[in-house]
């Protein structure tokens, strides 16, 4: 039961909690379109300067018991990036008409959809739940914080009923990003060995061994690479730099990826680097 902070009363933070009005915003019609939710609009607060990527968030869904979308949690993820101020417009994310140009804070978000919902009636009945902020203050505007003890008494609640979210999508593109890269290095002559740390991969040939990078993009000139991964690689790298290889996954799902890059050497750049959106020039 990990604290990543205290509020100013001096409660431990497990997880931020992220409050979804579905009077406000579609939330559901978003999620069944196969939309990623990637960004979310804070509440200018304190708290807002607390939260950090990697910190664990949930997403909650409000309304009264027996309403329709089931109000209580509905996704479980990470937060990805600082916060910063910009307009809903600018970033895609579009609660209401009558929020699309208002300045406002957000934070990047990486929230996976559980299988069903847990129902606010569920966790209120918990006794390691009942005192959550979501029902002390359900007027509070976005963070809200859960304990560690709460977090992790949601942890056993999907563990117990099997309801953690699928594989990601992002993840199965990786892979299959991961075996076309392999399969492109055999072909140059490199032999692979695998880690058990990222980067997974490592390559060698001749007298050299490098750590592989594989980059899966739409675009071939770009690719994402997350603010916590940027900041390890600058901060460990060695002379050596890594062998970046950039998979371009085509619009046409019939088609296959090819590679668009191969570099020996690579290293992260801060000036290629924007950390808000994290994509990284090739």
């Amino acid at each position: 039961m990990r604290s990543i902070g205290h509020l100013r009363d001096g409660t431990p933070i497990g997880a931020w909690l992220l409050k979804a009005h579905p009077d406000v915003w579609d939330i559901i019609g978003f999620i069944d379109a196969g939309g990623q939710i990637d960004s979310w609009s804070l509440t200018d607060s304190y708290r807002v300067e607390l939260m950090a990527p990697g910190d664990p968030c949930v997403l909650w869904i409000t309304g009264a018991e027996g309403a329709d979308p089931t109000p209580g949690l509905w996704a479980i993820g990470e937060i990805t990036t600082e916060p910063y101020e910009a307009t809903s417009e600018d970033d895609g994310f579009w609660p209401s008409d009558e929020e699309r140009t208002k300045r406002t804070l957000h934070i990047g978000v990486d929230l996976q959809v559980l299988p069903e919902p847990i129902a606010r009636g569920v966790l209120a009945d918990d006794p390691r739940f009942a005192d959550a902020e979501i029902f002390r203050a359900p007027r509070m505007g976005s963070p809200l914080a859960l304990t560690p003890a709460m977090y992790d008494a949601l942890e056993t609640h999907l563990d117990e009923n099997d309801l953690w979210p699928d594989e990601h999508e992002a993840e199965a593109i990786l892979a299959e990003a991961e075996e076309v890269a392999a399969a492109h290095l055999l072909d140059l002559g490199w032999a692979l060995d695998e880690r058990d740390e990222p980067p997974y991969l490592t390559a060698s040939r001749e007298d050299r061994e490098l750590e592989v990078l594989v980059a899966p993009t739409s675009v071939g000139t770009e690719f994402v690479l997350g603010v916590g991964e940027f900041d390890e690689l600058i901060e460990e790298l060695d002379e050596d730099g890594l062998l970046l290889v950039v998979v371009v996954f085509p619009d046409d799902e019939d088609d296959l990826p090819t590679i668009a890059q191969v570099t020996e050497g690579w290293r992260p750049d801060p000036a290629r680097y924007d950390r808000r959106t994290q994509i990284h020039q090739a």
